[in-house]
């Protein structure tokens, strides 16, 4: 980036000085003072653009030296317990996902990305998905929902993924009342779902979830 600033400023200090000579070969011996006026104009444009390449210099340095250094892959074992998991779990391939159901940004991979993903990598068999848990503190209701869904999965492991994409994409309606109704329509036992989330083992499962993501940084 620095080298191509300096090849600017010596291009245009080229086609300064060609714009002298050919002044200068058109003009006569009477021309001399307009001659030593665009010889001093040129000079002040070659100062300005000394200028603007020093600064653009600068510039170009503060920003290569803002660009973090490039991290290297590091080997993890992670601890997967009895974490939801879609797709073949003899896949040669996992992917964990740490989720917040109140995060716009999962929100967008769920709507967006897991679908191909899924009809590409998990139903083909190359790749199984691991869901933990992440609810960030300023999510008011992301602790509720991965609650929910949590009990929901206790009850029928198959309908887990259904709620969670139901979660996903009804972020504006997180709340028990939303919870207990996803429980009727997907046929569930609603007083199994409540004690289950009432139970406070279950919520310190998920505080496990988010203080190991922390600790993988």
């Amino acid at each position: 980036m620095i080298r191509f600033a300096s090849r600017l400023g010596v291009l245009s200090l080229f086609g300064l000085l060609n714009s002298y000579n050919a002044a200068y070969a058109d003009s006569g011996v009477n021309a001399e003072g307009e001659l030593s006026r665009q010889m001093m104009e040129i000079r002040k444009q070659l100062r300005e653009i000394q200028d603007e390449v020093g600064k653009l210099s600068g510039r170009i340095e503060k920003l290569e030296a803002m660009v973090p250094p490039q991290r290297q892959p590091q080997k993890v074992t992670m601890r997967l317990g009895d974490a939801p998991r879609l797709g073949d779990p003899k896949a040669k391939f996992g992917i964990v996902e740490f989720s917040d159901f109140q995060c716009p940004y999962c929100r967008r991979f769920h709507a967006e990305t897991f679908p191909q993903l899924q009809k590409s990598y998990i139903d083909a068999g190359k790749v199984a998905l691991i869901v933990k848990d992440f609810p960030l503190d300023f999510h008011q209701a992301a602790m509720s929902a991965a609650l929910a869904v949590n009990c929901v999965g206790k009850q029928d492991a198959k309908r887990f993924w259904d709620v969670q994409g139901e979660l996903f994409a009804h972020q504006d309606r997180l709340g028990d009342d939303f919870y207990r109704e996803l429980v009727k329509n997907y046929g569930l036992d609603q007083q199994k779902f409540e004690s289950c989330v009432g139970d406070a083992k279950q919520k310190k499962l998920v505080e496990d979830d988010l203080q190991y993501a922390q600790s993988l940084g």
